[in-house]
């Protein structure tokens, strides 16, 4: 099947500079448009009821591949160990230690710690592992307004025939869409791609230099 195919061939590479989103979202979407495009060229009048049947169809394969963009791990792999929380009265030795610790910075060690200290050390750099999430979040993007587009498209098909057994339960409102169900999957995968990649940066790109 060739969602099978998109998922085996799936590096997570831009397709290009301008186009920074994996080939297998354009690979999904041709499918959807080739799928309705056959659909609407059966020389046959098409109710809305068989209409509904491939949209339930497509959204089954389309779910099925923002789940695949989406499963990059949790954000909860990336979070450090906390120590425990240790509690000291007034009469710690470690609360006067710190005392005397702040009372021995100099004004030139003040001055070089607000002016950013040592300015040898390198900024963090973004691991080949996070520029890879940042892929599948401008992926699940790029689907979320071609969705948007195909569902506007297919909205204004003359060759739709309404069934009024099902129009008042399944026809799209102006605030809805036939593509509801993936649109809603795909806000939630954008964003827990998002979170998963912040905390990998934050916490392991970034730990070297924190």
């Amino acid at each position: 099947m060739a969602m099978n195919l998109w998922l085996v061939l799936q590096t997570w590479n831009p397709m290009s500079k301008h186009e920074p989103h994996a080939f297998s979202a354009v690979e999904a979407v041709s499918f959807a448009k080739e799928a309705l495009e056959n659909f609407f060229d059966i020389p046959i009048a098409i109710i809305e009821a068989s209409f509904h049947y491939l949209i339930d169809g497509l959204q089954a394969i389309l779910r099925e591949y923002i789940a695949f963009v989406a499963s990059c791990g949790t954000k909860q792999a990336y979070m450090p160990t906390l120590p425990p929380l240790t509690w000291c009265s007034r009469d710690s030795k470690f609360v006067e230690l710190w005392k005397r610790a702040a009372c021995s910075v100099g004004v030139e060690d003040l001055n070089q710690i607000l002016s950013g200290g040592d300015r040898s050390h390198h900024r963090p750099t973004t691991s080949r592992g996070t520029q890879r999430l940042y892929i599948r979040i401008n992926t699940l993007h790029h689907l979320v307004s071609q969705l948007q587009s195909l569902d506007k498209s297919v909205s204004m098909s003359p060759k739709v025939l309404p069934n009024r057994s099902l129009s008042s339960k399944r026809k799209p409102s102006s605030t809805s869409s036939y593509f509801e169900a993936s649109l809603s999957t795909l806000w939630l995968a954008c964003q827990h791609v998002s979170e998963v990649a912040a905390h990998r940066l934050i916490f392991l790109d970034s730990s070297p230099v924190v």
